[in-house]
């Protein structure tokens, strides 16, 4: 797996496309029915955008949760992250140690080696995901953000 990095856009374009997109309700049609068909849309949009969006989720803050997660068992340095991105805001992660951290070369860990620590992954909701049998099953841990 490589490492992957790119410009994370939040995804709740096209649910407010969507939702845009759906009759309003009859009440608000009657009332904005001067008004052109294309500015009830922009309005509904932007209502839908602050009230169902989550912060974004990027490698860095997904990292940091990580972290804090396993923060009973490792430090920081003591993990390296490998991302691969199946769409905006959704990883999965490969976990490993770093052995190479002077933590871990005081602890006369392997430097040849790098265990795999877990598997992580987000979802579309904002959850953070754990796996620690090689990504068969998931469990949620948290959020992403």
């Amino acid at each position: 797996m490589t490492s992957q990095s790119s410009t994370v856009q939040s995804s709740s374009d096209s649910a407010s496309s969507v939702a845009s997109s759906q009759p309003a309700n009859s009440s608000a049609r009657s009332v904005k029915s001067p008004v052109t068909s294309q500015q009830p849309t922009k309005t509904s949009s932007a209502k839908t955008k602050m009230t169902q969006t989550h912060p974004t989720v990027t490698q860095q803050s997904v990292a940091s949760k990580i972290s804090q997660t396993l923060s009973g068992q490792y430090a920081p340095q003591d993990l390296a992250f490998q991302f691969s991105q199946s769409g905006a805001g959704t990883y999965t992660v490969h976990v490993q140690e770093n052995h190479q951290s002077p933590n871990m070369k005081a602890k006369g860990a392997d430097p040849s080696t790098s265990p795999t620590v877990a598997w992580f992954k987000t979802n579309t909701n904002g959850q953070l995901l754990k796996s620690v049998d090689g990504g068969a099953t998931y469990t949620v841990v948290g959020n992403a953000y």
